[in-house]
């Protein structure tokens, strides 16, 4: 049943990053990517339509996997539990990550803020879903 679990998060976990993405980058923020347009590889290529949802299942699937093998330590309880570990995993990979992405590649630095605001509702959001589906099945009895 946990490895279910595990599985399903980690879908939603990558189905909330890819709306989330489409909303940050293509609705809100897309003005700044149409702006470094010649670094990104053309939208009908095989590693935008495979390769990212891929890519974001993956993400999502370690994601849920540090949820389980960290549980005990996360602070907080019940649902905001999984809502401190997304806000931990953003402060520690995406806030230095995205500033990294633009110190090595010429883009807008617009983008870093959108890429700010992306991990931040995506991991906030998984965060509290892999919390939910898990419920209190991996408090100690």
């Amino acid at each position: 049943m946990m490895v279910i679990r595990w599985i399903v998060s980690g879908g939603v976990v990558a189905i909330i990053s890819q709306v989330v993405s489409f909303i940050i980058y293509g609705l809100i923020f897309g003005k700044f990517c149409a702006m470094s347009e010649g670094i990104w590889r053309p939208m009908n290529d095989i590693c935008w339509t495979v390769g990212m949802p891929l890519t974001d299942l993956l993400a999502g699937l370690m994601f849920a996997l540090g949820y389980l093998l960290l549980y005990k330590g996360i602070p907080d309880k019940g649902i905001n539990k999984g809502f401190t570990f997304g806000l931990i995993v953003w402060l520690m990979a995406r806030v230095p990550g995205e500033l990294y992405f633009y110190t090595m590649i010429p883009i807008h630095r617009m983008l870093v803020f959108a890429g700010w605001l992306q991990g931040l509702l995506s991991l906030c959001l998984g965060g509290l879903v892999i919390s939910a589906i898990y419920g209190k099945t991996l408090e100690e009895k």
